[in-house]
């Protein structure tokens, strides 16, 4: 596993953040047994506002004049998904897709960015993005899936594992030629011809992990039996 420490040198962008910059965050990456986020100066308002997870940790430790490093154990997803957490307390516009939607909701998750503390946070916000874009689409519920391996503890208390496997398996048994239809539209070039339904969902469904594969088709097999009876 890699662990690393974030240390986030935070100045003048602070008091306008759409200059940000990369360069304005500096991060040394080495060994250690957990993620560090140094907290330079007061500016932090708007990361702290949204992320009830840092004001918790931060009011253990108020007496002190000295810069705080506050320990992030077993951070999920990383420099990037703490980065995109970040960029979003700032007001920055952040890029989600299927390939990072499961990590930034787990760090998000991590972070106790919900309604709660601010209205409009990340949470809701990624949560909106997920069923509005992510589970209506055949490929990006494929590649979330596919993303799950690292979080697949996090992803299952999300339900976010099991809201793909059950959008598939709605558009398998409800609707499978517009499955295909919708795939195909998608493709540039000369497509070649797809002979059954059922092939052409197994040479799709084959790129899941094992687990998942058969976890998928066994609420198949449910959801068909609940339709016929």
């Amino acid at each position: 596993m890699c662990r690393f420490q974030i240390y986030f040198l935070l100045d003048s962008y602070m008091m306008n953040p759409k200059k940000i910059r990369k360069s304005k965050i500096n991060r040394f990456i080495q060994d250690g047994m957990s993620s560090l986020l140094k907290l330079m100066n007061p500016r932090f308002f708007p990361l702290l506002s949204k992320c009830l997870k840092l004001q918790r940790l931060c009011s253990k430790n108020t007496s002190s004049s000295q810069p705080q490093i506050i320990e992030l154990s077993d951070f999920p997803g990383g420099v990037k998904a703490f980065e995109l957490c970040a960029t979003f307390c700032y007001g920055i516009t952040i890029t989600l897709s299927a390939n990072n939607i499961v990590s930034a909701r787990c760090a998000a998750k991590y972070l106790q960015m919900t309604e709660d503390v601010e209205k409009g946070n990340l949470v809701h916000k990624l949560e909106v993005f997920f069923n509005s874009c992510i589970l209506s689409g055949w490929k990006d519920c494929i590649v979330t899936l596919q993303t799950t391996k690292p979080f697949q503890l996090w992803s299952e208390e999300l339900g976010i594992t099991s809201r793909c496997i059950e959008s598939l398996v709605s558009k398998v048994v409800s609707n499978p030629m517009k499955v295909i239809s919708d795939n195909r539209s998608n493709q540039k070039g000369d497509i070649e011809e797809v002979c059954t339904a059922k092939r052409w969902w197994g040479d799709s469904l084959s790129k899941l992990r094992i687990d998942l594969y058969w976890r998928l088709q066994g609420c198949k097999r449910t959801e068909r039996s609940a339709n016929s009876s």
